[in-house]
Parts: structure tokens; C-alpha cells; sequence
């Protein structure tokens, strides 16, 4: 199994191509060649949260997108949707990548990816425990850390 994720995914296809140099002055480079796909980086970087859903699955699974480039995937390769258009790449047996960052705190995907070994896995919702622990971590600080006068220092500095 393959697992590309971002520039992962991308270096997975066939070639990347750099018109602008945003990379290099190499214009084009090889990929790995595990996929069908090629990447042409832009200029600018996309960063956006998205709401998707992986292969088949019903269940809406978010993640996020920072990257520079657009992959021209083959029809009905694609791994996921966002918002009703193809993404990612999906070999039809076991590899894949996407420009989804996150995705493993997705329950769905994570039970996908061990449920053959791990059949009766239960798996915890990540994001859950994740705003849990953030929380703990703020009154933890909030507890220990004298915000009023670490202000009072940076003003004196200025």
C-alpha cells in the first residue's frame, strides 16, 4: 500500500511541471510513476478547510488543503469529492493520495485503512479528543501563566 499525501501525492505521478520556477528552474522533473497523474504547480498556494467524502463512503469527513499545484487525475481515479468534484487519485485496489491534510482524524478513513488486520477495531472521533486536550492545555496555561504581566513586559519594551 501507497499512501501519498500533498507534494507525497504529487511526486507520486508520472512528472510535476514547474512553469513559473516556483520550485526550481527545472521545468519539468519525473515523478515515481506509481500513479496516472501529473501536477503543474501554480503560483499561488491554495489553503482552504473542505469537507469531503473518501471513495464510496456516505459519511461527510473534513481536512484541509495547503498546497501549489492542479493534478490532472484520470476519469474515475479519484480517491474523494469536495463539494461534487473528483479529488485525489485512487489506484482501484489499494494506493492512494490526495491534497487532504487531517484525513486521519477521520474515523471512516482510519477504519478503512487498518479494518482488514484489525476487523473489531473501535476507533476513538480524533477531533473529539483533540478540542478535549486543547481545552486542557488553555486552563492549564491560563492556571500557570501571568498573561497580565508578560502584557505589562511587552509594553515596557515597545
Amino acid at each position: 500500500m501507497i499512501l501519498g499525501i500533498c507534494g507525497g501525492y504529487q511526486m507520486m505521478g508520472k512528472a510535476l511541471h514547474d512553469p513559473y520556477g516556483v520550485e526550481s528552474n527545472l521545468k519539468t522533473v519525473k515523478g515515481l510513476g506509481f500513479f496516472d497523474i501529473e501536477t503543474t504547480l501554480t503560483r499561488e498556494k491554495q489553503t482552504v478547510q473542505q469537507s469531503f467524502q473518501f471513495k464510496s463512503q456516505k459519511e461527510a469527513c473534513i481536512g484541509y488543503e495547503i498546497h501549489m499545484g492542479q493534478t490532472q487525475v484520470p476519469a474515475g481515479k479519484h480517491l474523494n469529492l469536495v463539494n461534487g468534484r473528483p479529488e485525489g487519485y485512487f489506484d482501484g485496489d489499494k494506493s492512494w493520495g490526495t491534497y487532504l491534510h487531517g484525513i486521519f482524524d477521520n474515523a471512516v478513513i482510519v477504519k478503512e485503512l487498518l479494518g482488514n488486520r484489525f476487523p473489531d477495531i473501535v476507533v476513538p472521533d480524533y477531533r473529539k479528543c483533540k478540542e478535549e486536550n486543547y481545552e486542557k492545555l488553555a486552563a492549564h496555561i491560563s492556571r500557570h501563566i501571568n498573561m497580565d504581566k508578560i502584557m505589562e513586559d511587552i509594553l515596557e519594551v515597545s
